[in-house]
């Protein structure tokens, strides 16, 4: 696999950092919305002075970062917020350590408590059509993708894939 103008043409509007492999340098994509179009065909595709895609690394968190407080949000809570309809969701503790608890508010004032094992993809569960659910529906699909692009998690999974550097091991 090689890395595509697919895989990172959602974080441009949100600096894109990038490494040169040959230049061992970083630096920012910068792309206008007019000369967007135009910039993604004729320079990702060829082997172009200009800007050959092979030669970059995007820098990018791995989704495993959904869980670290950056710029004073916890990803995996703003996401459960977007995909839930909840105005909070607070982590709180509960008799079994092995076990994640949430409890979330819904803007009618309802509130439930969301358990999952090892605090991975709880909402996932939550909206999975064999659990339990008071019938709410999965909502805000872009703002999810806009806020995973905007704080450059790697949707694609290209830091396992060796096309991308993981944004949180360099200094």
């Amino acid at each position: 696999m090689k890395l595509e103008p697919r895989h990172i043409v959602g974080y441009l509007p949100h600096k894109l950092m990038v490494h040169h492999i040959e230049r061992n340098i970083n630096g920012y994509i910068a792309v206008s919305k007019d000369y967007f179009r135009d910039y993604c065909e004729q320079y990702w595709t060829a082997d172009s002075v200009l800007f050959n895609i092979e030669k970059y690394k995007p820098l990018l968190r791995p989704l495993s970062s959904l869980y670290t407080e950056i710029d004073g949000m916890v990803g995996i809570v703003e996401l459960a917020k977007m995909l839930s309809g909840t105005v909070l969701v607070d982590k709180i503790d509960g008799c079994c350590t092995n076990l994640s608890y949430f409890k979330c508010t819904f803007e009618d004032g309802f509130e439930e408590l969301i358990i999952n094992e090892n605090c991975e993809g709880w909402y996932r569960s939550y909206f999975d059509k064999n659990q339990p659910s008071t019938g709410r529906n999965v909502i805000n699909q872009f703002e999810v993708f806009q806020y995973l692009f905007s704080h450059h998690f790697d949707v694609f999974g290209l830091i396992d894939k060796g096309l991308a550097i993981d944004k949180t091991k360099i200094k």
